[in-house]
């Protein structure tokens, strides 16, 4: 991306199969320490508009760290991992 003279940092990287989607969405924390989220979609079942949405809001949930009410999976009385 610098050889191309692109500034944009990656928002996410899109992996299509016949019946799949793939995203990673990479995040960086604390300097040089980098992490990613990797999610498989059911092509069929999923909407990759929704899924990127969604996803975006986990990583920012992740970032930021506070604590939400609200279960990110959509299951009622079920936390998101890693919350207790």
């Amino acid at each position: 991306m610098a050889k191309l003279g692109i500034r944009d940092s990656v928002e996410d990287i899109l992996i299509t199969l016949d019946t799949q989607y793939h995203v990673i969405r990479p995040i960086s924390l604390r300097g040089e320490e980098q992490l990613f989220f990797y999610v498989a979609l059911n092509r069929a079942q999923a909407n990759l508009a929704m899924a990127r949405r969604d996803l975006r809001t986990i990583v920012d949930r992740f970032y930021v760290g506070a604590p939400d009410p609200t279960p990110v999976t959509g299951v009622p009385g079920r936390e998101p991992a890693g919350r207790h």
